[in-house]
């Protein structure tokens, strides 16, 4: 749990580092894109209460950017609101449903949860989008044996450890 929760970190951000360093835009409008822009350097600076509010502003004067949902719901992560953070993982999937990143992190948090049913379709559909994510087959098999779906975690494992081995 501890090194899948560094790798997140890692993750996490760079993620934002790569934002910060660019010209962010979002929107057509500059004030959200400036607004977003200051989210975006609090979560870097680890600010992460301090920049919910910037990311909810962005939300209320244009709900249609979708990467806001999956930034607010790293953030929610962050600050320990898991249930927060799978609604907006949740609504980045229904403006942009074949995102493999949204359904890896809102299974995590469903992982977390104990809501192995969930973690597992997620993590499933994680595989179909992204079939070299070797993580998500771990997690999708860590799922499964939750479930006693034996088969299922064995393949999973099985797939997780081949992609890994064909990475080093």
């Amino acid at each position: 749990m501890q090194l899948r929760w560094c790798c997140f970190i890692l993750w996490f951000l760079g993620s934002f580092l790569g934002r910060a360093q660019d010209s962010i835009s979002v929107s057509k409008n500059p004030t959200v894109n400036s607004i977003y822009a200051r989210a975006i350097q609090l979560s870097y600076e680890e600010r992460f209460a301090e920049a919910l509010p910037f990311f909810d502003q962005v939300i209320a004067l244009d709900p249609l950017v979708s990467e806001i949902y999956l930034d607010r719901g790293i953030i929610k992560t962050r600050i320990g609101d898991q249930t927060g953070a799978i609604a907006d993982f949740t609504l980045q999937l229904a403006l942009t449903p074949r995102l493999a990143d949204a359904y890896f992190l809102r299974g995590e948090r469903y992982l977390q949860l104990h809501n192995y049913q969930s973690a597992w379709h997620d993590f499933k559909k994680v595989n179909r989008l992204d079939a070299g994510n070797a993580d998500a087959y771990c997690f999708c098999a860590e799922a499964a044996q939750a479930l006693h779906k034996v088969r299922q975690a064995r393949k999973a494992a099985t797939r997780c450890a081949d992609i890994k081995s064909q990475n080093n």
